[in-house]
């Protein structure tokens, strides 16, 4: 195959590949949850054709590198007796230096770079306010864009707003126990999961009116909360599993098919679901699909896995509230560092929210204390 030729293939194969990533665009935009399961397994097919494809030329011997060198006859003196030739060609053939990384085995392939995280052994945390909450049995915390805080209190039946400097905005009760709470950035709302109340449902509370803007009904008992980067929800069904909720239609989908308790917490970033399983001790990392990618337990260092964030590197943050402790682990959980304990404040810790934006930690403990940390 000629270079022509060989360009000529693989720019049909680039259009093609173009029309794929346009397809998914659209189904990410306009398709139900099932359209776009369907659509994706078909699209993962032809992908993976073109990933054959890719694969079949790199390997072929049209696409590996030729290097051509010239030795030069010491003899070229004697032309007229002892030459018979000027030298002679050699074609060296190695292997090109193309590289398909694969996300996953029987998947597209895609070009990635190599991106290192930050290692969790230079992570540290120093502490920057605390924040006297007033109530008790916190289960869960997050932070707002603008600095403010919203805690979950669950025998308060109540949701409280705290300003940056630590000063209450507002309280608002709910329909039902709250268990955890994330914000959504589309509509600039909480959602909060009612974990084992009688009423099953997720409260969406509206930060700028300071009201309930509605509930939605739900089949499970849901205890962690995460947001997806479209406005679905991540949340952890008591002895059913991990599922995906479709707030606007109210579909739900199982990402995780697994018989886990009840007060687990989760945490989405990128592909990847994380969720803490306070029986077991351990933490898992799923991908979208429900895989597990990887599973942490040590009981030396975490017992009583609770509340769960990522930051921007994917080192995953835990608290501990029989350990008593914060652990964070890196991307891959492989390596673990405790970097809080009750020397700072901790005490019996429930929930954490990690703001990527800010690189800051806020801490909840079970009762009446709060703490933002700083990475440093």
């Amino acid at each position: 195959m000629i270079i022509s030729e060989l360009l000529s293939v693989l720019k049909e194969n680039e259009g093609e590949i173009t029309e794929f990533r346009t397809n998914i665009e659209n189904i990410k935009e306009h398709a139900t949850d099932l359209q776009t399961f369907i659509s994706m397994k078909e699209l993962e097919k032809k992908v993976l054709c073109k990933d054959e494809f890719l694969q079949s030329v790199i390997n072929s011997e049209n696409f590996k590198d030729r290097e051509l060198s010239y030795n030069v006859n010491a003899a070229m003196q004697d032309l007229a007796n002892h030459i018979k030739n000027f030298g002679e060609v050699k074609i060296e053939t190695r292997p090109c230096n193309v590289l398909l990384t694969r996300r996953k085995n029987q998947q597209a392939q895609i070009m990635l770079p190599d991106i290192s995280s930050k290692l969790v052994e230079n992570i540290n945390l120093k502490l920057h306010k605390t924040i006297n909450t007033i109530g008790g049995y916190i289960r869960g915390c997050c932070m707002l864009p603008d600095g403010k805080m919203a805690f979950s209190f669950y025998f308060d039946i109540a949701v409280r707003v705290f300003n940056l400097n630590g000063t209450k905005d507002f309280k608002l009760v709910t329909p039902t126990f709250p268990f955890d709470i994330a914000y959504i950035s589309h509509d600039n709302t909480l959602a909060v999961t009612s974990g084992d109340s009688e009423t099953k449902c997720i409260t969406i509370i509206d930060i700028q009116s300071k009201k309930i803007k509605k509930t939605i009904p739900v089949d499970s008992n849901y205890f962690g909360i995460g947001v997806t980067s479209d406005g679905k929800f991540i949340c952890s069904a008591a002895g059913k599993g991990i599922h995906l909720i479709n707030p606007n239609n109210k579909s739900t989908i199982d990402i995780v098919r697994e018989e886990i308790p009840g007060l687990c917490y989760v945490a989405i970033f990128c592909d990847k679901i994380y969720h803490t399983n306070n029986q077991s001790n351990s933490v898992t990392c799923s991908d979208l699909q429900g895989t597990v990618r990887w599973k942490f337990k040590n009981e030396s260092i975490l017992r009583g896995p609770s509340g769960i964030s990522v930051d921007n590197d994917s080192n995953v943050y835990v608290v501990g509230e029989l350990s008593n402790n914060v652990v964070v682990l890196s991307a891959d959980g492989q390596q673990y560092k405790e970097i809080a304990t009750a020397i700072d404040g901790l005490c019996s810790p429930m929930s954490l929210d990690y703001n990527r934006s800010t690189n800051q930690l806020l801490v909840s403990n079970a009762h009446s204390k709060a703490m933002i940390f700083t990475l440093i």
